[in-house]
C-alpha cells in the first residue's frame, strides 16, 4: 500500500474507529481502487492457506471517504453513531491472494 492510493488522513481515520471500536479495519487495494473494510475476523495468508480471507467485512468505504461530513460534528468519535451507519453497509466475505493490503487490528 502507498500513500499514492490511500492518503495519511484516511488512514488516521481508520485508526480513530479502530481506537474507538473492537473491530479491525482492512484496506485493499484492489485493481487500483482502494476499498475500506470493518471486520472482526481477517485471516491473512499461511502456509497451509494460500489466501487472505476476510469474512463477513462492512465495506464502510462511503464511511471513510466522507468522514468529516459524518463524524466530525462532535467533540468525541460517535461509536453508536459509526456502529448505525456502517450496519446498512454492504457484508462481504471473500478470499484474495494479493498483498496490497493494510490492516489496522489495534490503536492505543
Amino acid at each position: 500500500m502507498n500513500e499514492k492510493t490511500v492518503s495519511q488522513k484516511s488512514i488516521d481515520y481508520c485508526r480513530s474507529i479502530v481506537k474507538a471500536t473492537s473491530g479491525n479495519i482492512v484496506i485493499l487495494n484492489i485493481f487500483g481502487s482502494v476499498s475500506y473494510y470493518y471486520v472482526t475476523e481477517f485471516l491473512p495468508k499461511s502456509i497451509t492457506n494460500p489466501y487472505n480471507e476476510l469474512r463477513k467485512g462492512m465495506n464502510i468505504t462511503t464511511l471513510i471517504e466522507n468522514y468529516e461530513t459524518n463524524f466530525t460534528g462532535s467533540t468525541s468519535f460517535d461509536v453508536d453513531m459509526f456502529e448505525g451507519l456502517a450496519g446498512r453497509m454492504t457484508i462481504e466475505t471473500f478470499k484474495f491472494g494479493f498483498d496490497d493490503y493494510l490492516w489496522i487490528t489495534e490503536v492505543e
